[in-house]
């Protein structure tokens, strides 16, 4: 699914973040991303979507080689990979329903299905309550999941998934996870970017950790 070979990425007040870093991510597979603060992993994680131009290597999603990508094939990029960010990344002035129904749009639901897989998504993750509220209007857990409902709406290839759990309760952790490993379990690949040691233990398949500009496996 995933093949990165001599990624190369640097930034000026950071300085050197990845150096000839190559990975490989096979379909199907949860991989939690682990490494300290300043790793990469997010920086990682938006080079895999398309959204950060590395300085230089070749990454290829599900075949393809995303550098080398025109207009159209980024579009198309992004209907086969949906990336959650840690922060919040929603449209601000509109509802609950409208965010998801922006999402279906990008999938080219047609117009009289929009509005009951709305209601279906709104369900499926327990915002169904809150379908008219702006996310300002949302806890962080609710926030979290409109973004995953969002994601997963234009049903991906491939979830990119930025540190879920961090600022979360428990109960919160639990739920946000247990909608990741849902959507995992029907066989959408995952990757989490996380310092969550729980989560790398007890639901990760695969652990890559980032370190000094590399991927190293640690199980």
């Amino acid at each position: 699914m995933i093949k990165i070979f001599h990624l190369n990425k640097s930034f000026p007040a950071k300085g050197v973040v990845f150096d000839e870093l190559g990975l490989r991510i096979h379909q199907g597979q949860f991989v939690a991303l682990s490494g300290d603060s300043g790793s990469g992993k997010s920086c990682l994680l938006r080079i895999i979507a398309g959204f950060l131009p590395p300085d230089s290597g070749q990454i290829l999603v599900a075949g393809k080689n995303i550098l080398g990508l025109d207009e159209w094939g980024r579009v198309a990029l992004r209907r086969e990979v949906s990336l959650v960010p840690q922060e919040v990344s929603l449209l601000a002035d509109r509802s609950v329903e409208e965010n998801i129904a922006f999402a279906l749009r990008v999938r080219d639901a047609g117009r009289g299905k929009v509005k009951s897989l709305c209601a279906r998504w709104l369900d499926t993750f327990g915002l169904a309550e809150f379908k008219t509220a702006l996310p300002a209007d949302l806890a962080r857990g609710e926030q979290v999941k409109l973004m995953l409902a969002r994601a997963l709406a234009v049903q991906p290839k491939l979830l990119l998934v930025d540190e879920p759990t961090a600022n979360l309760d428990a109960a919160s952790s639990r739920s946000v996870m247990n909608i990741i490993c849902e959507a995992h379990g029907k066989g959408l690949t995952t990757v989490v970017g996380t310092k969550d040691t729980s989560l790398q233990i007890n639901v990760a398949a695969r652990v890559i950790v980032l370190k000094d500009g590399k991927a190293v496996e640690r199980y």
